[in-house]
């Protein structure tokens, strides 16, 4: 559903008349990093065996998130070189 949406011109066009500053690679890198969260939070059915069969500690919960903050820290502070 997200691809979706913003697979439409009209979505970018509405964010650059938001704010004019953005440019069109701003955009796309910011639909991208959206895309990416989304995928990780997506469960997969095909995928659970390697997801500790859904069963996270709260450590483990909080292990995760934290190495998604820090990446997007990472993106934020040089989005021209994230890797």
């Amino acid at each position: 559903m997200f691809e979706a949406l913003t697979d439409d011109p009209a979505i970018a066009e509405a964010l650059a008349t938001d704010d004019p500053k953005l440019s069109k690679d701003s955009v796309q890198a910011g639909l991208h990093v959206i895309w990416l969260l989304l995928k990780a939070l997506e469960w997969s059915k095909a995928h659970e065996a390697v997801e500790i069969d859904g069963s996270f500690s709260e450590d483990r919960k909080t292990q995760l998130i934290a190495s998604y903050v820090d990446k997007l820290k990472a993106f934020e502070a040089n989005p021209d070189d994230f890797s």
